[in-house]
């Protein structure tokens, strides 16, 4: 249940757009700019609400449990190198985490997060690429799911942007496809919006509200050493919106709040050799993610 949870949760906070500035009468391309020896501090707070059902097919409500946690997280985002392509690599290091209810802190052992960094390369056109990770990190040998759409925050990525630069006004769409252990592949599908251009306190920021979906499906069948057949039949399906402000003269994200829901839905039937078949069990998850991330000094 709790590595369940945990890839489930790898969904909150996608498609994050950041703004690399020309001036605001200019447009610009939401990819964000560091210089050398930059670095930008970041804090979210982020809420999950997860209710979860498991049981045969024909009682699906047998065992049911619910739980809400908070999370309390600040990162620094450092400069380290120009690349031949035009790409940047960055560094970010958690300098706090915190978990409620406390006794959750303790399962996650914060000590393997807190002061530990990730170097990562974000290319010209706000992807995250070549992340590299501690090994006590890892899920199964390689990067845990939630690593990229963290990192997606810091500061952002956008795909599918137009090559243009881009004005208030103007509309966007992308779709692309994630792979992660224990779900099925997704199609995540993303419509962002420019709105407007404001003031954070003396700083210009261009308002850009995303919309997006993600769904997924697969079938699985094994057969054991005893020709017995087990049948697994994965449904999973998302939506949310982002309203985010970035900063016009360097592209990065000043402040955005967040809201999303995903359902996952597990029908697992074992078919023994030379018995009839129980009926299929079902796990239902159905989680709620609300989050807010800002600059801070």
């Amino acid at each position: 249940m709790i590595r369940t949870l945990g890839l489930t949760g790898f969904f909150f906070c996608l498609w994050v757009g950041a703004a690399l500035a020309a001036g605001p009468g200019e447009g610009f391309r939401p990819v964000p700019s560091f210089s050398p020896g930059e670095a930008v501090r970041y804090r979210m707070n982020l809420t999950m609400t997860l209710e979860s059902s498991l049981g045969p097919e024909d009682d699906p409500a047998a065992s049911e449990q619910s739980w809400r946690r908070a999370v309390d997280l600040t990162w620094r985002i450092e400069f380290v190198t120009r690349e031949p392509d035009g790409s940047t690599r960055l560094r970010a290091v958690i300098e706090a985490l915190e978990i409620e209810p406390p006794e959750w802190s303790e399962r996650v052992q914060l000590a393997d997060f807190v002061g530990q960094a990730v170097s990562y390369r974000l290319s010209p056109d706000g992807r995250v690429e070549d992340v590299q990770a501690p090994v006590a990190w890892s899920v199964e040998g390689t990067s845990p799911p939630w690593l990229v759409a963290w990192l997606d925050l810091s500061p952002g990525s956008q795909p599918g942007l137009p090559a243009r630069p881009l004005k208030p006004g103007d509309r966007w769409k992308s779709t692309r496809s994630r792979e992660v252990p224990g779900l099925p592949r997704q199609r995540e599908t993303a419509e962002a919006e420019y709105l407007r251009d404001e003031m954070r306190g003396e700083v210009p920021c261009a308002a850009i509200l995303t919309r997006f979906t993600t769904s997924g499906s697969d079938k699985q069948e094994e057969t054991g050493p005893d020709r017995s057949r087990t049948r697994t039949e994965r449904h999973l399906e998302g939506e949310g919106d982002r309203l985010a402000c970035y900063d016009l003269r360097t592209g990065r994200v000043l402040e955005s709040t967040q809201r999303s829901r995903e359902q996952l839905r597990l029908r697992v039937h074992d078919i023994p050799r030379d018995r009839r078949a129980a009926s299929p069990l079902v796990l239902e998850t159905r989680m709620k993610l609300e989050s807010h991330l800002r600059v801070v000094d």
